[in-house]
């Protein structure tokens, strides 16, 4: 299977982008033997990666990105909670699709594990309608700091994103392991482009709050 990892970051002349993580594949998390990605357009960098069929043997892997200036100087952004499952993707080309997430960023704090595990430690409501039976895109948002009773949720053009009704939202469902908010969609009937937005739901009003 073809695994193409697509990072959305702009960077200027003599900037290169790498991969990194636990894996061999990543460079086995040594930065020196990290995996360069390629230049796309001012838009974005990628990696691909041609992975054995036999994934369901292999464990996730962990990874993140690295900036090197064009004097050598490296610049690493907050990965710890990246993780790349190939028990879960059912398809023969995987796109995914991240951003940068600077280390500096406040964020990044409520996503370590006292606060994940414990101290943010949240059950947020099921989506208002069944998952499809197959799948054709996943969606992934961070909100650390929703208060208890609300969730992320997802309007967009397309007929399975509700066609912008916001009666007909979709819910994402906060993961126990990451912390993250996921809603797995079938798009493949759907014309593109598809335009999307994410917003606030109050599971307990049944409402919607605001877009994002």
């Amino acid at each position: 299977m073809k695994v193409t990892i697509r990072l959305r970051y702009r960077t200027s002349f003599g900037q290169t982008l790498f991969l990194c993580g636990d894996h061999s594949w990543f460079g086995g998390g040594q930065p020196e033997r990290a995996l360069p990605m390629k230049y796309v357009n001012e838009e974005f960098w990628e990696a691909a990666l041609d992975l054995p069929d036999a994934r369901r043997t292999i464990a996730p892997a962990n990874y993140y990105f690295i900036l090197r200036q064009p004097d050598g100087s490296t610049i690493e952004d907050f990965g710890g909670d990246r993780k790349l499952d190939l028990a879960r993707l059912t398809r023969s080309h995987t796109v995914i699709l991240e951003s940068w997430n600077d280390l500096s960023t406040v964020e990044n704090v409520f996503s370590t594990e006292p606060f994940r595990k414990v101290l943010l430690r949240a059950e947020h409501g099921a989506s208002k309608t069944e998952p499809p039976f197959q799948t054709t895109h996943s969606f992934q948002v961070k909100a650390p700091l929703l208060p208890k009773g609300q969730t992320v949720c997802l309007l967009g053009s397309a007929s399975a994103m509700g066609s912008w009704n916001e009666a007909s939202l979709i819910l994402l469902r906060r993961g126990a392991e990451n912390g993250c908010f996921r809603v797995d969609l079938e798009l493949a009937e759907d014309p593109f482009p598809i335009t999307y937005k994410y917003g606030i739901y109050d599971l307990e009003k049944n409402t919607f709050v605001r877009y994002e």
